[in-house]
C-alpha cells in the first residue's frame, strides 16, 4: 500500500466507486468552471497548492489541505525513521567492524600467550615436583630462623609474589 502511494499517489480501494462520485462530481463542476482543462488529479492538486497558501474555507480545500498536512507529516516522521535507521545501521556496521579487529587482535595475543605458556609449562610443572620433594623437616627448619638466608628470602618473596602475595615481611613469610 505505501509503494502504491509512494510511486502513484494514490490508495488503491480507498473509496468505493459509489463513495467517490460525489467527491468527483463536485470537483469536476469546479474544475469545469474554472476553465480547467487537464485532468482533475491536476486540478485537486493546483486547488490544494491554492488552499494551502490563500488558507480559503470551502469543504474541499479543507479536506485537501487535511490531507497535504496529515501527508507531509506523515512523510517527514518517515523521513526521520529512515534517516535515524540509515544512522544506526552504518553506526552497528561501524562498530561491528570494531568488534572483528579486536576479536582479531585477541586472537593474536591468545595465540602468542598459548606459545609461550608451552614454553613455561614444562618449567612450571618441574618445579611443582621440586616443591612436592621438599621435606616438612626443611620447612620447619627455615620457619625457626630468626631472618633467613638472603638466596632463600629471595625465593620466597619470589613465590609469594607469584601467588599474590605482596606482604613479603618474613612474618608473612612464615606463615
Amino acid at each position: 500500500m505505501v509503494n502504491s502511494l509512494l510511486s502513484s499517489g494514490e490508495v488503491p480501494g480507498l473509496y468505493t466507486a459509489e463513495e467517490l462520485e460525489p467527491l468527483l462530481s463536485s470537483l469536476k463542476d469546479a474544475a469545469s468552471q474554472d476553465g480547467f482543462t487537464r485532468p482533475l488529479y491536476d486540478y485537486f492538486s493546483y486547488k490544494c497548492g491554492v488552499f494551502v497558501r490563500c488558507h480559503m474555507s470551502s469543504d474541499l480545500h479543507i479536506s485537501c489541505a487535511c490531507l497535504i498536512y496529515h501527508m507531509l507529516i506523515w512523510f517527514v516522521s518517515a523521513g526521520r525513521r529512515v534517516q535515524n535507521a540509515s544512522d544506526q545501521k552504518t553506526e552497528m556496521e561501524k562498530i561491528k567492524e570494531k568488534m572483528a579487529q579486536e576479536v582479531s587482535k585477541i586472537g593474536e595475543r591468545k595465540a602468542k600467550i598459548d606459545d609461550e605458556l608451552k614454553e613455561v609449562q614444562p618449567l612450571v610443572d618441574e618445579a611443582k615436583r621440586a616443591v612436592g620433594n621438599i621435606k616438612p623437616e626443611a620447612l620447619s627448619e627455615i620457619r625457626s630462623l630468626r631472618m633467613p638466608p638472603d638466596v632463600i628470602r629471595d625465593i620466597l618473596e619470589g613465590v609469594l609474589r607469584l601467588m599474590g602475595v605482596f606482604d613479603t615481611t618474613w612474618v608473612s613469610m612464615k606463615r
